[in-house]
């Protein structure tokens, strides 16, 4: 709960920052031109930054052992997946476009898995984390190019990011869905030392968010999100024909 309010805080710092950016780039010699504006160089600074954030989770995830991944990956994911809440709230605050209601389910859950499934997880089970950061930052490291290049973008840029998916979306959803299960089975499998009896070490709210998140992504997931996305990617490879979009404002896509 704490994430979404910390991303909300880091968004008006930085907003109220922008005269002291706005110095800063003069004295760079920058002219800010009518195309350029200051929110747009913000704006493409944090993709930036997000870029090479989750291109260093891949590299841990490269040179680190499944057992030390959470230790070494935890907060330097927390910090990019902040990130990508910030874009949720541009969405619900009207300074974005996308699809809300995805983008906060999507990294409600990835939230969920980052506090409490990650930590509660048994180093048997540590190739779950793997196959979680795994597709996560492959989805971002191909994602973040396409908005970092804008309209110069090479087609090839929108091809891997609306591909990709296809593959990085099942790994994802099946691994946070089943490090979900190892969580909740742990728990409720946890003998009380006094009387044997079962007794969950999670708070219920907790034991609750897990739930509908396994039914989410058990559910849901390849029902409903999974089509959406092979769909959008047989349009880009030109096997299925794309529809005539609507015009909408100058807003990024991001979701």
């Amino acid at each position: 709960c704490q994430l979404p309010v910390f991303s909300f805080a880091c968004y008006l710092h930085y907003t109220s920052q922008l005269s002291t950016l706005e110095r800063v780039y003069s004295l760079l010699n920058l002219t800010l031109s009518e195309h350029i504006s200051l929110d747009t160089m913000l704006i493409e600074s944090l993709n930036i930054v997000a870029l090479a954030g989750w291109s260093y989770i891949g590299f841990l995830l490269m040179t680190t052992s499944a057992e030390g991944l959470v230790e070494e990956a935890f907060l330097p994911t927390l910090l990019f997946e902040s990130i990508c809440w910030m874009e949720v709230i541009r969405i619900a605050i009207g300074d974005l476009a996308g699809n809300l209601t995805l983008g906060f389910i999507l990294h409600a859950c990835r939230t969920l898995v980052l506090t409490v499934v990650f930590p509660n997880l048994g180093t048997d089970h540590a190739w779950v984390v793997q196959g979680v950061l795994g597709s996560w930052a492959f989805t971002e490291v191909t994602r973040y190019p396409m908005y970092i290049l804008g309209k110069s973008a090479p087609p090839v840029a929108r091809l891997v990011r609306m591909t990709v998916p296809l593959v990085t979306f099942p790994i994802g959803a099946g691994s946070e869905a089943y490090g979900a299960y190892l969580v909740l089975m742990a728990n409720y499998n946890n003998d009380d030392n006094d009387d044997n009896s079962k007794s969950p070490s999670l708070p219920i709210w907790i034991q609750g968010a897990l739930v509908i998140m396994l039914g989410i992504q058990v559910f849901l997931a390849p029902t409903m999100a999974y089509p959406v996305i092979v769909k959008k990617a047989l349009q880009e490879m030109g096997i299925l024909k794309k529809k005539p979009k609507k015009t909408t404002p100058t807003a990024q896509k991001t979701e």
